[in-house]
Formats: C-alpha cells, structure tokens, sequence
C-alpha cells in the first residue's frame, strides 16, 4: 500500500504525541498496511513496534474501516521508564 503525504504527516504527528509521553527516547516504527478482509472495521492496521534497551520488543496494532480512525485510536501501551537514546520515526508502506 502507497501512504500519502497526508497520511504520512498525520501519522508522524500522531506518533509524536504518543512519543512524548515517554520518560526517554526510543525508537518507534510505525507500520500502516491494509488488509482483505471481509469486515471492513478490520480492513485497515496500524502497527507501532518499539525497541527496549537489551534487546526487548513491544508492539500495539489498532484496525478500522479507514486509515485514519486505526492511527488515531493507537493508544500508548508502552512502559515510560524506556531508556534508549535515539528518537527516531519510520513510516512504511
């Protein structure tokens, strides 16, 4: 799937919000995919994996109908005492 500008710059907003909330930097990844399924409530996924110092990985998906409603109802699920270094932000198709 093809992301948009639009979608992009939302979705890095988004995920900047949530990143905020962390104690520390860490880096997240932010994966948006739609998916054929017969419900269309589950058809679109946003994905946001984050790596923990030693190694540790944690990772929330959210689906809806369109792309915008999976992003925006990503809730943080993610400890706050995470303690990497780098920030970093990747949208992928």
């Amino acid at each position: 799937m093809t992301s948009s500008t639009a979608i992009n710059e939302y979705a890095e907003k988004r995920l900047a919000r949530v990143a905020s909330r962390l104690r520390d930097d860490v880096p997240l990844r932010l994966v948006l995919r739609k998916e054929d399924t017969k419900a269309a409530s589950y058809r679109f996924v946003a994905e946001v994996t984050e790596t923990l110092k030693g190694g540790a990985v944690l990772r929330a998906e959210e689906r809806a109908e369109d792309l915008y409603a999976a992003i925006n109802t990503f809730r943080h699920p993610f400890p706050s005492d995470s303690s990497l270094q780098d920030r970093s932000f990747k949208t992928t198709d």
